[in-house]
C-alpha cells in the first residue's frame, strides 16, 4: 500500500467511525459479522456528505484523468 492509499484509508476509515456506529475498520475482516452491517440512512447520508467534502477539498491534487464523475449521472 502506498503513502496516498494509506492517506485514504485513514481519510475514509475516521469518515465511518465518526458517522457510523459498530463499524471500526474498512478492513475485510471475513466474518459476516465484522463485515456486514445495518446502517441508518441518515449515518450514510452524512458518511457519503463527510467523504464528498473531504473529495472536494483534497480535490485539487486528484487525477481526474483516471478517476472521474461518469457525466451521464450528474
Amino acid at each position: 500500500m502506498n503513502d496516498t492509499q494509506k492517506y485514504l484509508n485513514k481519510i475514509l476509515t475516521g469518515i465511518v467511525q465518526k458517522n457510523i456506529p459498530g463499524i471500526e475498520t474498512l478492513e475485510v475482516r471475513g466474518r459476516d459479522s465484522l463485515d456486514f452491517h445495518d446502517v441508518s440512512v441518515g449515518c450514510l447520508r452524512r458518511a457519503l456528505e463527510d467523504a464528498f467534502i473531504a473529495g472536494m477539498t483534497c480535490g485539487c491534487g486528484f487525477d481526474k484523468t483516471n478517476h472521474h464523475f461518469p457525466t451521464e449521472t450528474l
